[in-house]
């Protein structure tokens, strides 16, 4: 069984508290690995590595994150077959579907790098005599809170756009299924980011994902997760005045009519 440790500040560190939680194979319900249980004590840490890296990470030119950001989907794809073997075994996602959801991941880190190079600003014309010229910036620290299902896609999908143009990031991914996350860190490790650029931090929503949400340090959360604990975060972020990005609750239902075939339904 394996013992994992979390990813802040560019070294692999303990929770402050010692403390630790198992992850479980859902097909087997045994024990494979424990990861650290974080609390307030390590995201202020996190948060403290995400500032101290912000300055050097937007800073640099968008050539030079274009650079990285492509070399981070390079990595990632040298590594997909590893990224599919943990998350079938931690979340049970079966063979073929894993497998096809990491050779997917590097076209999110690809596709950002490429259109962030677009996004830097433009001019407006005002009046014959008068041009406003609009840059865009990096909003800064963006805290990743995401759910257990797809659950390296759900942190690409958010990673990808934030560090592309600019924003460093602090992922805190679901507390029954973050190996796959440790592994991404893992590998981001590897890239030359700037210490502190992407944090990881493993532990309950309750805990660490409210410590998030109402940091002062965070400038913006996106999560992904039921409309209940969204309409927490909203309140937590509210009093800081952060920036939200809220994916919340199930919309797409499935209706099976009744001269359906319903075993071709149920293997569909």
């Amino acid at each position: 069984m394996s013992q994992y440790k979390m990813w802040i500040g560019g070294k692999w560190v303990d929770a402050e508290s010692g403390r630790r939680y198992p992850v479980y194979n859902p097909a087997t319900e045994t024990e494979i690995a424990q990861v650290p249980l974080g609390g307030q004590a390590d995201v202020d840490k996190a948060v403290e590595a995400a500032r101290k890296a912000f300055p050097i990470w937007s800073k640099k030119s968008q050539s030079e994150r274009f650079q990285i950001v492509m070399k981070i989907a390079a990595i990632m794809r040298e590594n997909a077959e590893e990224i599919a073997k943990i998350d079938t075994l931690e979340h049970g996602t079966t063979t073929g579907l894993a497998a096809m959801i990491a050779g997917d991941l590097p076209e999110w880190f690809e596709w950002n790098a490429y259109n962030a190079r677009a996004l830097m600003g433009n001019t407006v014309p005002q009046s014959p005599d008068e041009l406003i010229y609009l840059q865009r910036e990096p909003v800064g620290v963006v805290a990743l809170i995401t759910p257990w299902n797809l659950p390296l896609l759900m942190i690409v999908e958010k990673l990808a756009p934030a560090l592309s143009v600019g924003n460093t990031c602090i992922i805190k991914p679901a507390s029954i299924n973050s190996l796959t996350a440790l592994k991404l860190a893992e590998l981001l490790d590897k890239v030359g980011l700037p210490p502190g650029t992407v944090n990881v931090i493993t532990g309950p929503g309750g805990v660490v994902g409210e410590a998030l949400a109402s940091h002062r340090g965070v400038n913006m959360v996106a999560f992904t997760g039921s409309s209940e604990t969204g309409k927490t975060i909203m309140g937590l972020a509210s009093k800081t005045v952060k920036r939200l990005q809220l994916e919340l609750g199930g919309k797409n239902p499935v209706i099976v009519l009744d001269d359906a075939n319903v075993n071709q339904v149920a293997e569909s």
